[in-house]
């Protein structure tokens, strides 16, 4: 994709980082070829007016974003779907020709809030819920919910992002402290609340390498009440175990998910144990992201969603021939239609729209 350059700009080598070192500088009206791809800063950097996403080169240089054209770049980026290599190779345009979309399907995301409003998401304010406390509220600082969110939720429209389940119904429950992080007091919080909503299914791209009783048993109070968990199986972190699999998708009645590149290779910070149940697109994913950006991650946190919406799509389908139907029972579909890897199973969708 072509960019043109609006402010004196920086070229860095090595990573998206303002510390990164610079070999030159680029002026106003420069042109140049970047992947059409944004890439999330160092976390350390922060944000630079606002905005901490790059685009990278073909011979791995990185351009802060903020240096162009910022509106027309909106309109640019990404807005076929054949850029979208987790949408095309699992053939979702023709699922969603079909009419399905994802309609009057509920599904929570529990995860570090949403960045709100934003260009490429249509949510509902109503359904919002802060567990935390945080002084920011709902607010995402980090930016995490707001993309797993829109691998969901964003809009089908002509720029930005495409979300899987784009009409479903989406609750949004912070999880993670602004300051304090992650705490399985707070997951358990917004199990609780997702469960009293009544939602379908729950998504959550958060995990613990080691367990806890009272969360055991609130997911297991959402299975009782068909509601289907699903939980990504996690990283390689340095210093935690590699052997097992996150919690809560350790727990057997979620669906754990893993993250595979476009050329079905995992991730290569997985955790490769026989726990995980299924194997999505996790790699290099375009989606929203917190001040009205977009931005390109990869996980399996970017994998779980993935699932959620795939889900969603199963379950208004399946509820057309039995409108009783749980979300739990979507896991039994999903496994049963799942492709053998050498490292396990990924998602298969061929077989269960037909």
């Amino acid at each position: 994709m072509k960019v043109t350059v609006t402010k004196y700009l920086n070229v860095r080598v090595g990573k998206p980082s303002l510390n990164a070192p610079c070999y030159q500088y680029l002026a106003p009206g420069s042109e140049i070829e970047v992947d059409g791809k944004l890439y999330k800063g160092d976390k350390e950097d922060g944000a630079y007016e606002g905005i901490n996403t790059w685009f990278k080169d073909e011979a791995g240089n990185y351009y802060w974003s903020g240096g162009f054209d910022n509106a027309n770049l909106k309109n640019q980026l990404l807005t076929g779907i054949s850029e979208k290599w987790w949408l095309k190779k699992f053939n979702i345009p023709e699922i969603w020709s079909k009419g399905i979309t994802g309609k009057g399907i509920r599904i929570a995301v529990l995860d570090t809030g949403i960045s709100y409003p934003h260009i490429d998401l249509n949510l509902e304010p109503k359904l919002f819920n802060d567990v935390t406390k945080s002084a920011s509220g709902i607010n995402d600082i980090d930016g995490h919910g707001t993309h797993c969110t829109g691998i969901i939720k964003a809009m089908n429209n002509d720029s930005g992002a495409i979300g899987l389940a784009y009409n479903s119904m989406i609750y949004v429950c912070k999880i993670t402290h602004d300051t304090q992080g992650d705490k399985n007091e707070y997951l358990i919080q917004g199990l609780k609340w997702a469960i009293a909503q009544g939602v379908d299914i729950i998504s959550i791209s958060k995990g613990d390498p080691f367990g806890d009783k009272n969360l055991e048993l609130a997911i297991n109070e959402a299975d009782s009440k068909g509601i289907l968990v699903i939980a990504s199986a996690g990283n390689l972190v340095p210093g935690y175990p590699s052997d097992h699999i996150y919690y809560p998708a350790r727990y057997k009645t979620t669906i754990s998910v893993g993250g595979i590149d476009e050329k079905d290779n995992p991730l290569k910070d997985s955790l490769l144990t026989n726990e995980t149940d299924i194997y999505a697109p996790g790699n290099e994913i375009l989606s929203t992201y917190k001040n009205n950006d977009f931005v390109t991650l990869s996980g399996s946190s970017q994998a779980a969603p993935f699932i959620a919406g795939v889900c969603a799509l199963i379950l208004e389908h399946q509820r057309i021939k039995d409108p009783s139907l749980n979300a739990k029972k979507i896991k039994e579909i999903i496994l049963k239609h799942a492709i053998s890897l050498s490292f396990g199973k990924k998602v298969n969708l061929d077989t269960i729209f037909n």
